[in-house]
C-alpha cells in the first residue's frame, strides 16, 4: 500500500518502492534488472475499478481478455477497492498520462482500453500479448480461446 502521506503530484521517493540503495554504483543495473524481471513475470497489468462510472469499461476489458487464457495471468488491481485509492488513482493518472480507468499496460507499454478492443477485432492482440511475454492459450481446457 502507498502511504497516505505521498503527494501523487510530486516525484516519489525511490526508497519507498525500491528494495536497494539507489545511490550505489550498481543502482542503474539493479533498476534495469528489476524492470526486466517485473515485465517477464507480469506482462499484462490492469488497473480497473469495480464500482463507478468507468466500471463497465473495466469489466469489458477483463471479459475481452478471458478467452485468451493467458499465462502468466494478468495482474489486476481494482483501484477502487484499495485503501490507498486516494493516492493511487491520481498517481496512476500522472505516471501513465491516462485520464480514467481502466489502464492497460502490456509489456510496460500503456494502452487505451479501446486500443485493446481494436487489436482484438483485427486479430493482432495475440501477437502483441505474445511479444510482451504472455502465453496465449496457456490455461487448460475451458479457458482457451476458441478458433473462429
Amino acid at each position: 500500500m502507498i502511504p497516505g502521506t505521498v503527494d501523487p503530484t510530486r516525484p516519489i521517493d525511490s526508497e519507498l518502492v525500491l528494495e536497494f540503495n539507489t545511490r550505489s554504483e550498481r543502482a542503474r543495473a539493479e533498476v534495469a534488472e528489476l524492470v526486466s524481471e517485473t515485465w517477464a513475470q507480469s506482462p499484462l497489468v490492469l488497473f480497473t475499478e469495480v464500482r463507478g462510472s468507468r466500471s463497465p469499461a473495466s469489466k469489458s476489458v477483463k471479459e475481452l481478455l478471458k478467452p485468451y487464457a493467458l499465462l502468466p495471468r494478468p495482474v489486476i488491481f481494482d483501484v477502487d477497492q484499495r485503501t490507498d485509492e486516494a493516492v493511487l488513482r491520481p498517481l496512476l493518472f500522472r505516471l501513465t498520462s491516462s485520464k480514467s480507468l481502466p489502464i492497460v499496460i502490456v509489456g510496460g507499454k500503456v494502452m487505451a482500453a479501446q486500443e485493446l478492443v481494436t487489436l482484438d477485432a483485427s486479430g493482432d492482440l495475440t501477437d502483441v500479448l505474445e511479444a510482451a511475454g504472455a502465453v496465449v492459450d496457456g490455461l487448460p481446457g475451458k479457458f482457451r480461446k476458441q478458433a473462429p
